[in-house]
C-alpha cells in the first residue's frame, strides 16, 4: 500500500484487493478519515501508522474475519458486513464516541469493547439461527468498576 505523507482523508473501494502496508515506513502522519470498502487488510498494521486518525469505515470487508481496532485516537468507528459471517469484535478506543456494527455473525462470535467515553451506539448482529436452532445467542453488557 503506498504511503500519501499529506493526506487527511482515504476512501478505498476495491474489490477484494489484500492491502498490505510495508515493512518500514508507510506512515500516515496527518490522516484523520480512512475508509476501506471490499477490501482486505491488517487493520491493527495500518492503524499504527495512523497517529492522529479520527474516523475509520470498514464497510463490506467481506475477507476480514476479525475486527481489531487498538486505538488512542479513534472517535468514530463503523463496520457494516452484508453477506459475510463476522466471528470477532476486538475494540480498545478510550476516545471512541460513536460505534456502529451492522454485520452477519457467526455462532462463535465474540465481542470485546473497552470504549469508555461511547455516546452512541448502533448494534444491528444478525445470526441465521435455524441453521441450528440448539443454539442461542446472548449478550452481556456491563461497566468496569463494579457498576
Amino acid at each position: 500500500m503506498p504511503s500519501f505523507a499529506r493526506a487527511r482523508s482515504i476512501r478505498l473501494n476495491v474489490n477484494q484487493l489484500h492491502l498490505t502496508p510495508p515493512a518500514r515506513g508507510g506512515e500516515f502522519p496527518v490522516l484523520e478519515r480512512l475508509s476501506f470498502t471490499n477490501c482486505r487488510f491488517d487493520a491493527g498494521a495500518l492503524i499504527s501508522r495512523c497517529p492522529r486518525l479520527r474516523v475509520l469505515e470498514l464497510i463490506c470487508c467481506r475477507a476480514l474475519d476479525t475486527i481489531t481496532v487498538h486505538s488512542a485516537t479513534v472517535e468514530e468507528l463503523l463496520v457494516t458486513g452484508e453477506g459475510r459471517r463476522l466471528r470477532g469484535v476486538d475494540i480498545v478506543a478510550p476516545l471512541l464516541k460513536k460505534f456502529t456494527l451492522h454485520s452477519d455473525v457467526s455462532v462463535d462470535f465474540s465481542m470485546s469493547l473497552l470504549a469508555p467515553m461511547v455516546e452512541n451506539l448502533s448494534w444491528n448482529c444478525r445470526f441465521a439461527c435455524w441453521l441450528d436452532p440448539h443454539k442461542a445467542v446472548g449478550m452481556r453488557l456491563g461497566r468496569g468498576g463494579g457498576a
